[in-house]
């Protein structure tokens, strides 16, 4: 059985192999370290180190202790208070920056429509002149829909259109839109993205044999086309 050292008291040194400790002398007047729960084994001595103090359990079952009536009516928050680190807060400020602008000044800025969009851009043709512009960000931010192939905007052209580093406009204003080729989202059904707009019509393509033609894939487009404004035209061949 091995024999474990005793605890040694300040000023005291401890040598490197296992059995040869050698203690100085210390005075009258040295502090005594106090015993420690851990003795010193082979020369090494123990550390015990705590963690982090355990976090309170959250309250479970919230809803169903509301309505046995567990909660008093003065402990439920029957409003949501709107202050200056609220949520809802950057969106209200944004909003209002979009509208400090006034709809004259927009008003008087060239009139283009887009050719393409990009990820980053859009190509927006004015004057048989296309101009690479980029989106104001309070008016992606405020903008219940996104910008498509098709939309006349109001944008802002740039001073300097040499460097093609830059974007030589900004878009301001999307115009209200004459007509609207949408479809659902694949996860959502209620949410609609828009494809195209200010479209006159739609042509839908299919053969009449070999492949069979899907009725219902074209029931489909031809109400899409309908319930956007456009005239929806289909096209069966061979």
């Amino acid at each position: 059985m091995q024999r474990l050292a005793r605890p040694l008291a300040v000023g005291s040194r401890v040598a490197s192999g296992p059995a040869k400790q050698t203690q100085t002398t210390r005075s009258e007047n040295a502090i005594v370290a106090p015993p420690v729960p851990y003795p010193l084994v082979h020369g090494y001595s123990t550390t015990i180190v705590q963690g982090r103090p355990k976090k309170p359990s959250r309250t479970k079952d919230v809803t169903r202790a509301f309505q046995t009536g567990a909660y008093d009516d003065d402990q439920i928050e029957a409003h949501e208070r709107f202050g200056d680190k609220s949520k809802h807060y950057q969106h209200h400020k944004t909003i209002k920056t979009q509208n400090a602008r006034p709809d004259e000044e927009i008003d008087k800025l060239p009139r283009g429509e887009v050719i393409q969009v990009h990820s980053l851009f859009s190509e927006v043709l004015h004057e048989d002149r296309p101009y690479r512009c980029t989106q104001r960000k309070t008016l992606a931010k405020v903008s219940d829909t996104q910008l498509v192939v098709g939309d006349f905007v109001r944008f802002d052209i740039a001073p300097e259109l040499n460097d093609i580093s830059k974007f030589e406009g900004v878009i301001e204003r999307i115009e209200p839109r004459r007509t609207v080729l949408a479809r659902s989202d694949s996860f959502k059904a209620r949410d609609v993205h828009p494809i195209v707009a200010n479209a006159d019509q739609m042509l839908i393509v299919a053969a009449l044999h070999l492949p069979e033609v899907k009725w219902g894939l074209v029931d489909r487009m031809v109400i899409a086309a309908r319930s956007g404004g456009l005239d929806a035209i289909v096209c069966l061949n061979k």
